[in-house]
């Protein structure tokens, strides 16, 4: 009976040949990676809103939305419970950043933030 050691040991089959092993050539002037490296991490700066780029108007997400209401009692009664959400999810008002921070969520991530103010709504 052959052992499965002995196989998979490289002169098990000693007629095959087998291909060198790759050596790579190490330069002493790395400079083309170096600059290929730095053009990567300057990319990875470069703002991502080149082309659609919000306005000044459209910066604010919330009052974007609110003002689809027609209600004003309803746009007030939304206004303040996205307050609160946002002042007991990040301890701050909400702002540009936060609110589109949240937006960007994985919808599972929004879901278990949601779930966990609910919970601390109903341990109130």
């Amino acid at each position: 009976m052959i052992s499965k050691t002995a196989i998979f040991e490289r002169s098990a089959m000693s007629d095959t040949p087998h291909p060198p092993r790759r050596t790579f050539h190490k330069s002493s002037d790395d400079t083309g990676f170096d600059s290929a490296v730095e053009s990567l991490e300057k990319s990875l700066w470069a703002p991502i809103e080149r082309y659609f780029a919000a306005t000044e108007d459209e910066q604010d997400v919330i009052a974007l939305m609110l003002a689809n209401i027609r209600a004003p009692s309803t746009r007030r009664e939304y206004q303040k419970d996205l307050r609160k959400f946002f002042v007991a999810m990040t301890g701050c008002e909400p702002n540009i950043d936060s609110v589109l921070e949240f937006l960007h969520l994985t919808e599972k991530r929004a879901v278990a933030v949601v779930l966990k103010y609910k919970a601390l709504l109903l341990a109130q």
